[in-house]
This record gives C-alpha cells, sequence and structure tokens, in this order.
C-alpha cells in the first residue's frame, strides 16, 4: 500500500513487485536476487491484491496486469503508521 500511496497512480504488478521489493531490502532492484521478486510477485497476486480489491483499497485488471491505488489506500497507509 505504501509503494503505491507513494506513486500514486497505477502500476503494473511486475513493477508493483520489483520496487516493494527494493523497499522491503534497501537496494535496487538489480541487487535483488530474482526468486526473491518473483516470490514477492506471487504473493501480491495471490494473497495481498485480492484483499485490498475486497477492501476497496485497489482496482485490479487483469488482462492488462494492473494495479490502481483508490482514494482508500492513503487513509489505511495512515492507519499503519499509527500502529506499526
Amino acid at each position: 500500500m505504501r509503494t503505491l500511496d507513494d506513486h500514486g497512480r497505477e502500476l503494473t504488478l511486475a513493477d508493483l513487485a520489483d520496487e516493494t521489493a527494493r523497499r522491503e531490502h534497501g537496494r535496487p532492484v538489480s541487487e535483488i536476487a530474482s526468486e526473491t521478486v518473483s516470490e514477492l510477485y506471487l504473493a501480491l497476486y495471490h494473497t495481498h491484491v485480492p484483499k485490498l480489491v475486497d477492501g476497496d483499497a485497489v482496482r485490479y485488471d487483469q488482462e492488462g496486469d494492473i494495479v490502481e491505488p483508490r482514494e482508500r489506500v492513503g487513509s489505511l497507509v495512515q492507519v499503519l503508521d499509527v500502529v506499526g
């Protein structure tokens, strides 16, 4: 959610996985094992994005593989900042 909120626009799921891996590991994605990024992509696809869709935080276009943040993402990030 933070990555989507920071970008403020839609991202492909692959770009979201890359940016999330970069954020989590604190290194350029070129320095992160491709298996790590692939595992993150699969976790986003199978678990996280569907939950965010169900929570009305994002829209997901499976055909285009596009994740689009909705207005709710910003408020959810604020909640994460408070509890995290």
